[in-house]
Parts: structure tokens; C-alpha cells; sequence
């Protein structure tokens, strides 16, 4: 293994713990800039949910309501609680409201607490393979200070399952208290070596109390920097107190440290980077990788496998939703697939193989970490309620072999994708061609019965092509013609069976009674990229879209605003999802409305600072920008869909091992001069590529260290653009003449091109003369803003005449950017701001006494810019 981790490791861990990690690792080359400055850094901390994360443990919570540790799948301890108290006294300085700074690293989060006369640093790490966690703080000041501990020993099961009998008491052998469970032998321990004080453990009448207290003394050499550990573990039955986790955590901490470092920096080393000119939009998509590997959890029963994220446990003892969840598996999936993390991809998918239904083929839907497996069948009512996750895993199986080669795999999976294919057959009915949803069985849609859902008729299109893709690998042509024929006819059914002419949009479905189902969202995208409806309709869609009634400052809601159940702070009818914002996006750059898609995107960016920095929250409100009440902080498919929007539709890029063939459409912003993408993976060739934007042209240099690719080259150039030509410079110079096709379709205009990348350096120019380019700056988002940005819904260039219509606010911010190399001559419907060298700000206005054509008092406007050629 290539070792490349020192540089990254010492950027986030401390500088006395660099020395560990260099004793275990050699610096062969440095990562680029995307690596180097992985720190989220923030004050404002009293609302701010932090997580540390390792395969087998997990601490988190919110400041005011304690953490909680975990050791899966066993909740050991919460409301973990610190406060102060300084020498001499015994007045305790609550630890929430000293509480000033947060720094969110990949290995660890670091609390800084600040007293009159002392700071404290709390340093929370898990590491990466142990069933426990190590708390320090690191107190300097003038003052002496003593820490007090408090939490509730809890040692239980993952909701549903339960334990009972549990008890606490002392053990000075470990400095510490120990909480066991007789019964089956659990235990957990919470100790100090800094321990000077502890509760008596005794009988009582009248508790006055369910809390624990350790006060703790820090040590060290320094006068003014002393030091105390809290180390928290869990030990299976059978394992005594000497052999146990603790002695692990204390003599090897500085090793675990060094460990945790190696891992990310090789995680990171090995995934897809892109670096661009925001370096903000950098760290959130090293962030959103982090995030898809730090959901990976081994429970001891089950295996290991991506769980759905991580919130505040609540009643039940269920931490939202660090659990399995085989949908959000294989949103996951799509994301390492895109990062390209195949290994761990292909571990999932095996993940979600290996409890696949065996007699029926179908796929399961969630698996609790507390319950044995078998059980948790014939229980509970939740494995195999999702009828469309078994399509899901079609298309992510496909998905995956496509991108990876990994035919071996294919073949090893095949009787279980055709299993799962079967059941997705079973449940069509053969008037329609199109899914029912079984009685007792459910869709996508959790909140409404239906009888058939077009978001399970689109997954069917996806997961009879995925199954004919695979079929056809495998040398079953009958079957692969026949699943083809199957999407063919699912097609044509949607759009005979399920478009809503009265409102312009397509049904979501019927309801159990067979009644159509009006209301208007967002979900299945899926089906403007399967071109389902004729396109006009689409169009149709797409102008909903990206009207107000659906597009917010920070993403999409769920649910039109014009629809009679929309409710803003409803979880599925009004909210706004990062993930259906991401999905929304991918299929507008699909339909080449960057324009729209970008601004989509652009408000997906602040959720990585929303609140547990560098993770993204799973819905916000419909009306105003805060997280929904019932919001996980750290939504595993939150990141995935952000990075995966990022890689298919920014970038544009495609991956085909098979035939050596890469697809790269970029459809950056206008502001970004250059981006580069290292460690893309096509086959055995592993290839850098670095774009740069000049006024007149593009240049992309591949840098191949494997095997010759066939690259498809579709870059966006600006509307307009004309005297195209593209060239090619091979690791031989010699510059050939390639040949490039203009395209213009909604509201982008593209050059098309191929050529062969060899082993070395190629590189492609494309030159061009004028063309206008839009963009719309974004708002800054604050806790509590309203929706008021302008929202772009048609762009066309006819000759020299930029046309923009867009939804303003009446009293708000209404500026786009124009850059062109042509000359601005005359504007009607709007306003110049400013003028600067090829960069126009343009103020779009309402006319006076205009009437809101939508929702939330939007105007819409139009706008014509005229241009003279230079």
C-alpha cells in the first residue's frame, strides 16, 4: 500500500501526536488541496450537535442535553455532562455555559470551554476498531481547576431490544465505575486515572439522583497545562476488567490516535479528489466522503455496513439512524461508486446481499443492531415492509459493475439479482405493465396507502434496464431482451396512465381505492431522465421546478407550495430534503438547465455549516431555513447525494470499465477558472484530469498512469460561442485537429469531442470566440431567513439577445452576472449595476402594481440584454 498519510494526519491531530503517526507511516507525496484543510471551525456552539465516530463505538449529542456513548450495539452511558471548579472553592462552573468553540476534525472534535481565568479543552476520540472512547482535557490558565463528570448509567440494548437488572458500583482497581448486566454478562466501564473523588454506591430509599459523578484532578509537569482522561468502554461477556477495553485505551492511546490519522489520510488518499477554486467547496466534499466512510459500522451479530446516520437517540434508545438501512445502503453506494471507493461499495452491496430474502427475492428494508437477526424477522414488521428497495438494488448493482468492471462479483451475485429481479416481476400487473404496491406492503411513500406509486413505475424502468444491462454480461440475451421490452412497455404506460393534464405534472399515483393522487412533487426525477413524457410535458415539469413553488434558497421542497396538503414543517409534504434538492439538481444539469441546477446546488453548500459541521442535516423547513424538529444532523444519504450530484452532474462525469470509456461534461459556474479531479479510476487506469477556462477557450490535461481511454469530452461554453475548433496534444507532441459538433439545448451550449487518452499526458484545447454566460449570486443564508432570491426559470440567446425570465421577489434581491466578450448595447426589463471589464451585474425588476403569480408574493419577470459583437 502506497503510504501517503503523514502530511494530512498532522493537520488534524495535534502536534505532539504527529510523532506517533510518523513512527507508523513514510511521506511519498502530498494530497492535494481538497486533503489539506479538512478543520470545520466555528463559536457558535450552544446548538451544535457534534459526533466522533469509529466502526464499533460513538459518542454524541447536543451541548444543553449531554452526550451519549455508545459501543454497538449497546447504549453504555448518557446526558454526559463537564463542568468546573476552580481551587479553592467547590462552586461548579456549568461546562454548556462556558461552552465557546468547536473544531470538527475527521479523527476527533475538540470543545474549547472558557472560564475568568482558565481555558479547557475537551478532546473527544474513538477509535477506529475499538468498542470505546477516550475524553481529554487539557486545562491551562492561572487558575487550578478540577473537573466534574456527571452521566446516567444506562448499559441497554438498541431499540426494540431491551435489558434489564443493570447495576453501577465502584472499582478502584480501574479508578472507575463499572455498570454490568448480569444476565448475559455485559459490562461497561467510565474511569479515571485523574479520579479524586466518586459517589458512594450504596442503598438507598429516596435516589436523589439517577447521575453518576467522578471529580477529576488534572495532572502534568506544566504549572499552567495539566491534563485529565475519562476513558469509556464496553466488554462482551466473559472478558474481565484486566484483559478488558480499558487497559487497551490507556496503554495504546497514542497508537489508536496514529491509527484513526492513517486511516482517513489512506481513506482520502485513495477516494476521487476535486479540487476548484472555493476552497469551502473543497473541504465539504472531502467531508461528504468522510461522511460515507464514518457511516461505516461493524456490530458484532450482523456484519458491517452503512447505517443511516447519526441523531440524538431519542426515547427508545434508537440513535437516529445508526442503524441498517438497505435504501440509504444504496444511496451510499452510489456515492462511493462516485468517489470511487469500489471496495467499499462492493462490501455494502454484499452487506445488503447477505440478508436478502431467500425465498422471495426480495431486498430488506431495515435491520435494527439490537435484535437477533432472526427475531427481528419474525417479530417486527420492518425488514420486508419497502417493496422498492429490491428495485433500488438492481439499478445500484448495475450501477456498480458498470463503473468498476468487477464482473467476478456479477457472477458470484447473480442468483441473487435474479431472485431479486423475479420479485419485481411478481408484483407487476400485467393490464398495466407497471408495479402494485402488495397489501400490507409499502412504497417510497411512507405516509400515504397506495396502490401504485409512479415513483415504484420509474424504479421499475431503472431496475428492468439495470437487470437487462447485467443479463446481457452474463450471456443471457433472452433475458436481456425481454427485461428491455419490460421498460419499454412500463414507459409507455406512465405516460398514457399517469401525466395530470389539468395541473401540468405528472400523478404520483392511486391511492389504495384506486383514486389519482394530485399532489405535486418533486420525486421520481428519475423520470426526466428515462424521457418518459413527451418534451413538452417535461418542460412543463421543469418550469415547476424551478418556480418558487418549489425551489427554496436552500433546496427543493418536497411538496409544491401550490399544493392543498403542502405544509411547510411537515417531514414529507412541504419540507426541503438535501437529498431530493440533489436529485432535482442532477436531472435539470441532465436537461441542460444549468443555470437552475447550479442554484439548486449552490444552496446545498451551506448545510455542510448548518450544525454538526462538515455533515448535512436530512430536511430543513419548507418556509424558513433551520432544520426540521425532527431532523438527523448527520444524514448518511445527505452526503451521498451531495457528492454524487457533484461528480454526475457539476462535473458530469461517467465511468464505463468495461470499455475503457470515461464521459466528462462539465457544467462549472461561471467564476471558476479551473478545477482538477485526481484518482479517477477507469479500469486499471488511473487518471488525473485538470481543466482551465480562458475567455476564448479550454484546455484539460489527462495525466494516465494505465492503460489507453476513450474519453468523451462535452464541456459547456459560453451561449453563442462561435469559430469552435478542437485540438489534440498527445505524450508525443504532435497537436492533430480533432472533430467538435456545437450543441445548444435549454439553457446550455456545449462542444462535443472524443479522443483516446494514452498512458502519460494528453491534452485537449478548444477555442472559441464571444458568448454569454449567466449566473446568479447566492444568498447568505441566516438561521431563521425567509425565501427571497431570484429564481432563474427560462434562459435563450436568439442572435445577440439574451432573454432571462425568473420569479423576483417584490422587495428583494434580484441580481444575475452576465460575462461576455461582447458588448452590452441596451437592456429592457432590468437594471445594470455595475460594469466591470467583461462582467455585468444586471438588476432584474418588477414592473409597478405586478401581481404575485405564485406563492410567497414572487413576480415574474422578463428580461432582454442585447449585445453587439466586438
Amino acid at each position: 500500500m502506497q503510504m501517503r498519510r503523514l502530511v494530512v494526519a498532522c493537520v488534524f491531530l495535534s502536534a505532539g501526536l504527529c510523532a506517533a503517526v510518523a513512527q507508523q507511516t513514510t511521506l511519498a507525496e502530498s494530497h492535494g488541496s481538497a486533503t489539506k484543510n479538512l478543520i470545520w471551525s466555528t463559536d457558535a456552539v450552544t446548538q451544535r450537535f457534534v459526533a466522533v465516530h469509529g466502526r464499533r463505538a460513538l459518542v454524541m449529542g447536543y451541548p444543553e442535553s449531554g452526550l451519549e456513548v455508545w459501543a454497538y450495539p449497546l447504549q453504555l452511558i448518557s446526558d454526559y455532562q463537564v463542568s468546573f471548579i476552580p481551587r479553592p472553592g467547590t462552586y461548579a462552573l456549568d461546562g454548556v455555559t462556558l461552552l465557546r468553540r468547536a473544531e470538527y476534525r475527521p479523527d476527533e472534535i475538540i470543545r474549547t470551554y472558557v472560564g475568568p481565568d482558565f481555558v479547557v479543552r475537551e478532546r473527544i476520540f474513538v477509535p477506529l476498531n475499538e468498542p470505546g472512547a477516550i475524553l481529554s482535557y487539557e486545562v491551562e490558565g492561572t487558575s487550578n481547576v478540577d473537573l466534574k463528570v456527571q452521566f446516567k448509567p444506562v448499559l441497554n440494548l438498541m431499540w426494540p431490544a431491551a435489558l434489564g437488572g443493570q447495576y453501577t458500583e465502584w472499582d478502584d482497581a480501574v479508578h472507575g465505575y463499572v455498570i454490568r448486566e448480569p444476565s448475559r454478562g455485559f459490562s461497561a466501564v467510565i474511569a479515571s486515572p485523574q479520579t479524586i473523588e466518586h459517589d458512594v454506591i450504596v442503598n438507598r430509599t429516596i435516589q436523589l439522583t439517577p447521575l453518576k459523578t467522578l471529580v477529576l484532578r488534572p495532572t502534568g509537569d506544566s504549572q499552567a497545562r495539566k491534563i485529565a482522561r475519562v476513558f469509556i468502554g464496553y466488554d462482551p461477556p466473559g472478558v474481565v476488567l484486566a484483559a478488558g477495553v480499558i487497559p487497551r485505551l490507556q496503554t495504546h492511546e497514542e497508537q489508536l490516535y496514529a491509527e484513526q490519522a492513517a486511516h482517513y489520510a489512506d481513506f482520502l488518499g485513495n477516494a476521487m479528489q476535486i479540487e476548484t477554486p472555493d476552497e469551502d467547496v473543497n473541504r465539504a466534499l472531502a467531508w461528504a466522503v468522510l461522511a460515507l466512510d464514518q457511516a461505516w459500522v461493524c456490530n458484532p451479530s450482523l456484519g458491517c455496513g452503512e447505517v443511516g446516520g447519526y441523531g440524538p437517540s431519542r426515547g427508545e434508545r434508537r440513535p437516529q439512524y445508526a442503524w441498517y438501512f438497505a435504501g440509504d445502503g444504496l444511496v451510499a453506494t452510489e456515492g462511493l461508486i462516485a468517489a470511487g471507493e469500489f471496495e467499499r461499495a462492493r462490501e455494502e452491496l454484499s452487506f445488503i446481499a447477505k440478508y436478502q430474502d431467500k425465498k422471495t427475492g426480495m431486498i430488506w428494508h431495515e435491520i435494527s443492531q439490537g435484535v437477533d437477526i432472526e427475531d427481528w424477522k419474525r417479530e417486527y414488521p420492518y425488514m420486508f415492509v419497502h417493496v422498492d428497495i429490491t428495485f433500488q438494488y438492481l439499478r445500484g448493482f448495475a450501477d456498480y459493475v458498470k463503473a468498476s468492471g468487477d464482473e467476478a462479483f456479477l457472477i458470484e451475485q447473480w442468483p441473487g439479482i435474479h431472485a431479486a429481479y423475479e420479485y419485481c416481476e411478481s408484483i407487476v400487473d400485467p393490464s398495466t405493465g407497471l408495479p402494485q404496491i402488495p397489501s400490507g406492503r409499502e412504497g417510497a411513500n411512507e405516509q400515504d396507502r397506495m396502490r401504485d406509486d409512479i415513483g415504484l413505475s420509474s424504479s421499475w424502468i431503472s431496475a428492468a434496464e439495470a437487470y437487462a444491462e447485467m443479463a446481457q454480461q452474463m450471456g443471457d440475451t433472452s433475458a436481456a431482451t425481454k427485461a428491455t421490452e419490460a421498460a419499454g412497455v412500463a414507459r409507455k404506460a406512465i405516460a398514457s396512465l399517469d401525466w395530470d393534464a389539468t395541473h401540468h405534472y405528472w400523478l404520483q399515483g392511486h391511492s389504495a381505492s384506486g383514486e389519482p393522487m394530485y399532489s405535486q412533487r418533486p420525486r421520481p426525477t428519475a423520470l426526466l431522465l428515462q424521457h418518459v413524457f413527451s418534451e413538452e410535458q417535461s418542460g412543463e415539469v421543469l418550469d415547476a421546478l424551478a418556480s418558487p413553488d418549489f425551489e427554496t434558497d436552500w433546496g427543493v421542497r418536497t411538496m409544491s407550495a401550490a399544493a392543498a396538503e403542502f405544509d411547510p414543517n411537515s417531514y414529507a409534504k412541504g419540507s426541503v430534503s438535501a437529498f431530493g434538492s440533489a436529485s432535482v439538481a442532477l436531472a435539470l444539469w441532465s436537461q441542460h438547465r444549468s443555470v437552475t441546477a447550479q442554484q439548486i446546488w449552490d444552496g446545498l453548500l451551506p448545510w455542510n455549516t448548518l450544525d454538526s459541521e462538515g455533515h448535512i442535516h436530512e430536511v430543513l423547513a419548507g418556509d424558513f431555513y433551520h432544520p426540521e424538529i425532527e431532523s438527523v444532523p448527520e444524514q448518511t444519504w445527505s452526503s451521498a447525494g451531495f457528492y454524487s450530484v457533484t461528480v454526475h452532474g457539476l462535473l458530469g462525469l461517467q465511468i464505463d470499465a468495461a470499455r475503457h470509456q470515461l464521459t466528462f461534461a462539465p457544467h462549472l459556474p461561471p467564476e471558476w477558472d479551473h478545477a482538477t479531479v485526481t484518482n479517477v479510476r477507469v479500469g486499471e487506469a488511473v487518471l488525473k484530469l485538470q481543466l482551465r477556462r480562458f475567455q476564448d477557450g479550454i484546455e484539460l490535461s489527462i495525466e494516465n498512469s494505465g492503460p489507453a481511454v476513450s474519453v468523451d469530452f462535452r464541456p459547456d461554453v459560453p451561449l453563442g460561442a462561435a469559430d469552435v475548433k478542437a485540438s489534440l496534444e498527445a505524450a508525443e507532441p504532435n497537436l492533430s485537429r480533432l472533430q467538435a459538433s456545437v450543441g445548444r439545448v435549454g439553457q446550455d451550449e456545449n462542444v462535443a469531442t472524443a479522443f483516446t487518452a494514452e498512458k502519460g499526458t494528453t491534452r485537449c484545447r478548444i477555442r472559441f470566440r464571444g458568448g454569454v454566460q449567466v449566473s446568479v449570486p447566492h444568498p447568505e443564508l441566516r438561521i431563521g431567513d425567509g425565501n427571497s432570491g431570484l429564481k432563474v426559470a427560462g434562459l435563450s440567446l436568439h442572435g445577440e439577445t439574451l432573454s432571462i425570465t425568473a420569479y423576483v421577489k417584490q422587495r428583494g434581491d434580484s441580481l444575475v452576472t452576465v460575462r461576455s466578450g461582447w458588448k452590452l448595447i441596451s437592456v429592457t426589463g432590468a437594471d445594470v449595476e455595475s460594469h466591470e471589464g467583461n462582467v455585468y451585474r444586471i438588476a432584474l425588476r418588477a414592473s409597478p402594481g405586478a401581481r404575485p403569480s405564485t406563492q410567497r408574493d414572487y413576480v415574474k419577470v422578463s428580461a432582454k440584454l442585447d449585445f453587439a459583437k466586438r
